[in-house]
């Protein structure tokens, strides 16, 4: 007879569109609520057909989307089976025109001819399955199998499989059970038909609830999955099949919940396949570790897992938990818990652990509120769990009264009383705060932070202690976290302070030097006079600045110079691309040692921060810091950090402002680049950090920045070199005192090698005639009505350097303007592509190689029309990509990084603006990073280039820096690399500053036109003036370029003052022996070039290959490469 079978508990979800054969059918939702996360649509993808069924009966009886419209897709999707009388059940359903009882008794007899035929086919397997059924039979039951399989033909045994899947479509899935059963015995699992037979017994073992063997077959199939010789994308897509298959089973079996937590989040092959394919399947795995208390350690490891797939996955289920242990938000936690119900209630997966689910997440939030309160109001308590006052006092004396929580009531108060270090039996304890263990001899003395005496105890060893170990200490019980040697423990130089060694364990030894010198500086042991608490750590990008910082918080909150804590209030400030990185890095580092975070928020106000006391540290952007001055000045901060510092090199800025008037004397000011364009800007970094410290700007001005700069003016007198030399050994000697900077050199041993190419491309034919038009109109217009300035023609010229369809004009304008002249230039848009500009032609064949190497890569552009066309070029191939401009939310900006960083995560490429995303972040899940373009700010290039090469990194890094040779580009690049040595003198102690200002001379230089063809070298090659034949060697400037040294590098080290521990670069020398600077005011800084190879085109095939450059060979005039290794 055929059938039909319905499973008791089912589920269904939002307004959605299922997909069966091609055809796609959308359902409008009846209650938004309800419809909002329905998962259907995404979950029956993966299903049967027939395990859809119980699916779409549940979504009828919750009335969450239009009935008829259902049951017409029902209808459609059963008319593709056997299952008569359901079909014409469902016909009834839609009160459609009555079958008449010939048709359907007709339908009925063709299912039945159809099975006696298969019947027939396999009639001598009949006998063998009764044989096997006989409990009197003399053979066991491997014998007979081997019978069958030695004495049945294969014809036999396939027709078996095709009436059991006959059976299976009438809805007799009881019959089709056994004929699956005798398939699976007899087949060889090597053949093509076995993967199918397994299938399909899980799938009748699900529909005729039986657990216990579904989970046999689901481990059955799992393990042929993983050993079958599938290619990568078809057990990727067999994985995700069996999970979703799985959360049947696991959520109705007794030790599903275990399960589904070691498959899911400890079995990394099927987390990736949750990651790449299904990250909806994190509903299902959240619920699981909620639900199941005996697996709370794996709290942690979800909770990664849901932050890095934030970006693509999220419910009220994931959020339940960020909000609760990341953000440690009770409110919106309380919400979430609300919103819980309604999806747990709407999903037929885990709608029978609607009650479990409340009750445990209740207890978490309550575990975790007890963490910071230790007196609780009933009140406070039953509204952040939901409940009235009444019923939350009863669920509490419940958790009580099962010896699940140590707390007391005060029911005349309203108060719930904690209890915390008693001594206990259970397992989960709560612990009263910090202290020490003092043992000597046999005798133990415990005190708390403040040092007092708490209790004592003897009998006790030094030998018994160790870290993790649970003793009791007279009325008290203790947990050791860590175990020291008073005489081996790191101590800050010049104090008594000892650094807590949860942090200093993980300290590089730069990183300890760098926290001892913060230490000295905001103590005041550096500046005496004048005294001053504040530090600048200008150490390069990718030294561990944040580290090193968290250390100097921690230790500050602890102790300080004499035993008592030096700061109890901390604010960082920092960019809101980085605000979560901070937050993260803190909970990485302390999470053991009970130290929260506030981060200001649309949502998290500040004035709640200032009724928070137990959260000691702020986070705060510069862009929500003028919502917040109010509520700021109100909170008394003892100790302040302001990430990527360089954004207060202007003292007129509002940041600036708001900050300075803090009463706080403790400031570190982190930067890579403490100087980007003058030297007024370091001023104003100095004056913030230590206000008064060199007095004010104009005599600052006046006795070291205008020295300094004239001394480095070519043609200059000797006196002038010499005082500049004389001003700026002495401004380096003030500043040194709180002023650190390292270069990545000290962590190159950690790194993996670095390969830095300069790619000068050869323009196309219309980048050539567009730069001529534009430099003769320029030439020609100047003082016209319609003449362009020069920063507006630079501008133009760099757009033509990234691509030509970037000066196209929208809209009307002025149309004798050069934009409108360069666009009627322009062909067609049809018409246009990589080839008219090398750069993008490079990026192309990048990406291809990028693809076929599994690696990631990294596209930055100061321009967003510039990315805009980049991304519309992986549109056009189809590549994955994620994007980070200055349009992305804050919030979001982490998430996209997780993702992108992720291994899992198929976006191999990131198109990242280098104005909103070139600071701070970490983006180590990339190997490659190209520079599409320039920017006259050196300092912003170097931001950018560094987000790839850094501490974490394990593969090696490539870097390319695009140039279009001959252009306005390569000149840029040339002034560039003069530009950088303003912060090495200062800072680096290098010996060389290039002027700030464009001089009519070198405007003409930088407008002049350069025919192409008639070159054979690149522009900045020929400057070097290098007589190398450009076959990859790097010439050695001591021999080959006596001439362009600048005197300043001959200056000696013969200064008295003393140089400081924390300084990694002598200071220059005084002196006047030297008359004049070089010929070359370029050659000092480009010299650094003929240390690295150079390669003329036509370039090795070889080198190319090793770039991923292979098939642009024709596209490259000259390429400089530098390979940075570490030291052997």
């Amino acid at each position: 007879r055929t059938c039909r079978a319905i499973c008791p508990h089912v589920v269904l979800v939002r307004s959605f569109s299922v997909n069966f054969s091609g055809k796609s059918v959308q359902f409008q939702p009846k209650s938004i609520t309800m419809a909002k996360f329905d998962l259907t649509a995404k979950n029956c993808q993966y299903l049967d057909r027939h395990l859809t069924f119980p699916l779409l009966e549940f979504l009828l009886q919750k009335k969450v989307f239009d009935q008829t419209s259902l049951l017409k897709f029902i209808l459609e999707t059963v008319s593709k089976t056997n299952m008569v009388d359901y079909k014409h059940d469902i016909r009834e359903r839609l009160a459609m025109d009555k079958v008449h009882p010939d048709e359907l008794a007709q339908g009925r007899a063709n299912v039945l001819a159809t099975l006696k035929e298969l019947q027939a086919e396999v009639a001598p397997l009949m006998k063998c399955m009764e044989e096997l059924k006989n409990p009197d039979s003399t053979k066991d039951s491997k014998s007979v199998i081997h019978a069958l399989q030695q004495t049945l033909d294969y014809d036999i045994i396939l027709s078996a499989q095709k009436l059991a899947k006959y059976l299976y479509e009438c809805g007799n899935y009881n019959d089709s059970l056994s004929y699956l059963y005798v398939c699976m015995l007899v087949m060889e699992p090597n053949d093509k038909n076995y993967l199918g037979v397994l299938w399909g017994k899980l799938a009748v073992e699900i529909l005729t609830l039986n657990w216990q063997t579904a989970l046999e077959d689901l481990t059955r199939l799992r393990d042929f999955i993983e050993n079958y010789n599938f290619s990568p994308i078809q057990v990727l897509q067999q994985r995700a099949w069996l999970i979703h298959w799985s959360v049947l089973v696991f959520f109705n079996h007794g030790k599903g919940r275990d399960l589904i937590i070691d498959m899911f989040l400890y079995k990394p092959q099927y987390l990736n396949a949750i990651q790449t394919m299904c990250p909806h399947i994190l509903r299902y795995l959240a619920t699981a570790v909620i639900i199941n208390r005996g697996r709370r350690n794996a709290l942690k490891d979800l909770i990664k897992v849901i932050q890095q797939e934030s970006y693509t996955y999220r419910d009220p289920i994931t959020e339940f938990l960020e909000h609760l242990y990341v953000n440690f938000d009770f409110e919106g936690a309380r919400k979430k818990l609300h919103e819980c119900q309604t999806v747990i209630v709407n999903d037929f997966f885990i709608i029978g652990c609607l009650t479990e689910f409340v009750e445990n997440a209740r207890l978490m939030i309550f575990e975790t509120f007890c963490r910071i309160h230790q007196c609780i109001t009933i009140g406070m308590l039953a509204d952040k769990l939901n409940m009235k006052p009444d019923e939350a006092e009863c669920w509490i004396v419940n958790l009580i009264r099962n010896a699940r929580l140590d707390a007391k009531i005060d029911s005349k108060l309203g108060h719930v009383v904690m209890v915390w270090g008693k001594i206990s039996t259970r397992k989960h304890k709560t612990w009263e705060g910090d202290g020490t263990l003092e043992v000597s001899g046999r005798s133990a003395v415990l005190k708390d932070e403040a040092g007092k005496v708490i209790t004592t105890a003897s009998g006790l060893k030094i030998d018994e202690v160790t870290e993790g170990i649970q003793l009791v200490v007279g009325s008290k019980e203790v947990e050791v976290l860590e175990k020291c040697n008073e005489n081996q423990q790191p101590r800050l130089e010049n104090s008594s302070t000892v650094v807590p060694l949860c942090v200093t364990r993980h300290l590089r030894p730069h990183q300890r030097e760098g926290v001892a010198f913060l230490y000295e500086c905001v103590t005041g042991l550096r500046m005496l006079e004048p005294a001053g608490c504040g530090a600048i750590l200008a150490d390069e990008m990718g030294l561990g600045k944040t580290l090193q910082c968290i250390a100097l918080m921690y230790t500050l909150l602890k102790t300080g110079p004499y035993g008592k804590p030096l700061a109890k209030r901390v604010l960082i400030v920092t960019p809101s691309s980085l605000v979560d990185n901070w937050d993260r890095e803190i909970t990485k580092w302390l999470r053991s040692e009970r130290i929260f975070t506030f981060i200001v928020g649309p949502n998290n106000k500040l004035k709640r921060y200032a009724q928070s006391p137990h959260i000691p540290i702020l986070i705060i952007s510069y862009e929500m810091l003028a919502k917040q001055i109010g509520e700021l000045e109100t909170v008394k901060f003892d100790l302040m950090f302001c990430d990527e510092g360089h954004r207060l090199k202007n003292s007129n800025v509002k940041a600036f402002g708001v900050l300075n008037r803090l009463e706080c004397r403790r400031r570190v000011l982190l930067t890579g680049t403490p100087i980007q364009n003058d030297l007024q800007e370091f001023f104003s970094l100095i004056n913030f950090v230590n206000p008064g410290a060199i007095g004010t700007y104009q005599d600052f001005k006046a006795r070291y920045e205008t020295p300094i700069v004239v001394s480095q003016r070519p043609g200059v007198l000797p006196q002038s070199i010499e005082l500049g030399i004389e001003r700026l050994n002495e401004l380096n000697a003030i500043t040194g005192r709180f002023v650190l900077r390292r270069t990545q050199e000290v962590i190159n041993r950690y790194l993996p090698d670095k390969h830095e190419v300069v790619v000068f491309c050869h323009p196309s034919a219309l980048q050539t005639q567009l730069t001529r038009t534009a430099l003769s109109f320029y030439d020609s217009g100047k003082g016209a009505d319609n003449a362009v300035s020069p920063l507006q023609l630079i501008t133009i010229l760099k757009k033509i350097c990234n691509h030509p369809s970037l000066v196209s004009v929208q809209g009307k304008g002025d149309p004798e303007s050069l934009v409108h002249l360069l666009a009627e230039q322009l062909p067609p848009w049809q018409r246009m592509g990589p080839t008219d500009s090398a750069k993008l032609g490079i990026v192309e064949a990048l990406l291809e190689a990028m693809l076929a190497m599994q690696e990631k890569i990294v596209i930055v552009s100061y321009y967003s029309k510039t990315l805009d066309m980049i991304g519309g070029l992986c549109d056009h191939y189809n590549y994955k990509y994620c994007r980070l401009d200055g349009s992305t939310a804050g919030p979001d900006r982490s998430r996209i990084v997780a993702a992108f960083n992720n291994p899992a995560n198929d976006s191999f490429i990131l198109l990242l603006s280098a104005k909103a995303g070139g600071a701070g972040l970490n983006l180590i899940g990339a190997s490659r990073l190209v520079l599409y373009d320039n920017d006259w700010n050196p300092a912003n290039d170097l931001q950018a280039m560094s987000r790839v090469w850094r501490d974490g990194q394990r593969k090696p890094v490539f870097i390319y820096r695009l140039l279009t040779a001959y252009s306005i580009e390569e000149r840029i690049f040339q002034r560039q690399i003069s530009k950088t040595s303003l912060s090495g003198t200062v800072v680096d102690q290098r010996q060389n500053l290039s002027n700030l200002k464009l001089s009519e001379e070198e405007l003409k230089d930088l407008f002049s036109i350069v025919d192409p063809n008639a070159e054979s070298d690149c522009l900045t090659h020929s400057l070097l003036e290098c007589p190398c034949a450009g076959i990859g060697n790097a010439p050695d400037r001591v021999t080959e370029l006596p001439e362009l040294c600048d005197p300043l590098d001959d200056l000696t080290n013969d200064t008295n003052e003393p140089i400081s521990r924390f300084q990694l670069r002598p200071t220059v020398g005084g002196g006047g022996k030297h008359g004049k600077l070089g010929k070359k005011k370029h050659a000092l800084k480009m010299q650094e070039l003929m240390r690295w190879e150079h390669h003329r085109s036509p370039v090795s095939e070889r080198v190319l290959e090793q770039l991923g450059l292979a098939r642009s060979a024709d596209e490259i005039v000259f390429l400089f490469r530098n390979i940075v290794s570490a030291p052997k």
